[in-house]
């Protein structure tokens, strides 16, 4: 990824209150697993931690234009839901 990672208003909040940590959300559209385009400047990228002992997919919605800003973040369990076949 090109340029500054920043971080909206909306994505602070949603990273306190479900316990995601900026870094993790830095790494994941620095080095993503999989990126995803949902829209002209728009895009997920995707990565699969191990946590508790358990795969979770850590999705970040960002804007890119330039570098990126991060829309929103959030875990799932439900990797096979999300992930693009390729």
């Amino acid at each position: 990824m090109e340029g500054r990672i920043r971080f909206s208003a909306h994505a602070e909040q949603q990273l306190r209150e479900r316990g995601i940590d900026r870094q993790l959300v830095e790494e994941t559209v620095g080095d993503p697993q999989q990126l995803i385009a949902i829209s002209r400047n728009r895009r997920i990228a995707q990565r699969v931690y191990r946590r508790l002992g358990k795969d979770f997919l850590l999705r970040v919605v960002f804007s890119e234009d330039p570098g990126a800003e991060i829309v929103t973040a959030y875990w799932t369990s439900r990797i096979s839901r999300y992930w693009r076949k390729e």
